[in-house]
């Protein structure tokens, strides 16, 4: 499957909500997600980052529950992910790690998600990082990719005009916070 999503920074997250209320917008369900995130040194930039088009594996927990993902980093566009269930999440690092991957560093996020004429819409507030808000959509067989983008930024705009695109990944933004950190 293939997702088509954008992200922007979020200054006023209760505004957001009461405007996605007014939209008419089906508010899901808040949960707590713990991301466990293993990269492999080949899919790596020389500052750490996910090279455009490497894989990201992850382990995420909610609510006790873990599901494997495997994603396909397309910043600008939509990319491949790959998601299963699993009973041992250890298993899956003992795995991966066989494979070359590392575990390099764990996000903490509340998400809010919210859906609305076929898009799933999520609202983020992630430690160390800020609000959020991201915007996507799967892509079916009829829509082009420029177009589903193109309706996630018509949606972004009807929600709120207070933003800042992001298109950096979380894992590209705390990557950027260690590598500052390991500098001072």
């Amino acid at each position: 499957m293939i997702e088509v999503e954008i992200k922007a920074r979020i200054k006023d997250i209760r505004a957001i909500k009461t405007q996605l209320d007014q939209l008419g917008a089906e508010r899901i369900k808040t949960l707590k997600q713990v991301d466990k995130v293993l990269l492999h040194p080949d899919f790596l930039d020389h500052e750490g980052k996910v090279i455009e088009g490497g894989v990201v594996s992850r382990i995420r927990t909610v609510d006790g529950r873990h599901c494997f993902e495997m994603k396909e980093i397309r910043r600008k566009a939509g990319g491949i992910e790959i998601k299963s269930d699993v009973s041992s999440p250890e298993a899956v690092v003992a795995i991966l790690e066989k494979l070359g991957f590392r575990e390099e560093f764990t996000v903490r996020k509340q998400r809010t998600k919210y859906t609305y004429n076929g898009f799933t819409i999520a609202l983020d507030d992630v430690d160390t990082l800020g609000h959020f808000i991201e915007i996507e959509k799967i892509l079916d067989n009829k829509d082009s990719e420029e177009s589903v983008m193109q309706a996630c930024r018509e949606l972004l705009e009807a929600i709120t005009k207070d933003y800042e695109i992001e298109d950096q990944k979380y894992g590209d933004l705390i990557i950027e916070k260690m590598n500052e950190a390991s500098k001072k």
